[in-house]
């Protein structure tokens, strides 16, 4: 890591001991226990003894790459496949551990844990500290770290915006957020797009989401045809 990466300023907390780093090198510092409540994965992942051990670990890390565009995946079914597969998993499990039965994905990611250090008047000193790297902008990144942090967001502005926390979201396996997502996908910003949210409610499958988005649809009319005039 670069010595001149700074911190995010919300995410600056010098006794949160994990270090997670934005596609854009910006450090946001977030306690380990939020991110084990919030997130299936970093669960899996900060429960090793070690960082060495963590280290080997980060090929959990390459198999959940997230998806380049958020509709191309909807005849994947996904998430309803990671639901199928937590609800095992929790069942063999009462410790909530991934094991061997999540599903993989398909494209590689580039995360890894490596030692770094914390801040030193925002950037980064010799003091060891644990670092997770995800393959994603600062935006996307930020506004999923503030939600699972119960810190205020900024109003949605698009629905490109929406997808893209929602590959974090994805990525991390984070099912509070994204249970948050089937009612701030209702609100107006959303419902202007209506076969973008139809496409959302089918991958997650939001029965409600997806009938709402249908009345929304317009019908093409039919065009008469001139040979049966």
């Amino acid at each position: 890591m670069s010595p001149d990466q700074k911190f995010h300023p919300q995410f600056d907390d010098p006794e949160a001991e994990i270090i997670i780093s934005s596609k854009e090198g910006t450090l946001f510092r977030v306690h380990s226990a939020i991110l084990k409540s919030a997130s299936d994965l970093l669960r899996l992942f900060l429960s090793r003894p070690s960082i060495a051990a963590a280290t080997e670990a980060s090929t959990h890390f390459e198999s959940f790459a997230p998806a380049k565009h958020l509709p191309s995946a909807l005849s994947a079914g996904g998430w309803r496949e990671r639901q199928k597969a937590r609800e095992a998993a929790a069942a063999a499990d009462k410790g909530g551990g991934w094991g061997d039965s999540r599903p993989k994905r398909s494209e590689p990611a580039t995360s890894f844990m490596e030692d770094a250090a914390p801040r030193n008047e925002g950037k980064l000193d010799d003091t060891s500290a644990d670092v997770i790297t995800v393959p994603f902008f600062d935006k996307p990144l930020e506004r999923v770290l503030l939600i699972i942090s119960a810190k205020p967001i900024p109003p949605w502005q698009s629905f490109a915006e929406l997808e893209a926390a929602m590959e974090v979201m994805d990525y991390l396996d984070t099912p509070g957020p994204i249970s948050y997502i089937r009612y701030w996908c209702l609100t107006p910003v959303f419902l202007s797009e209506p076969i973008r949210l139809y496409g959302l409610g089918a991958r997650y499958g939001w029965e409600d989401v997806m009938q709402h988005a249908s009345k929304l649809t317009p019908i093409p009319q039919s065009v008469p045809n001139p040979a049966f005039s």
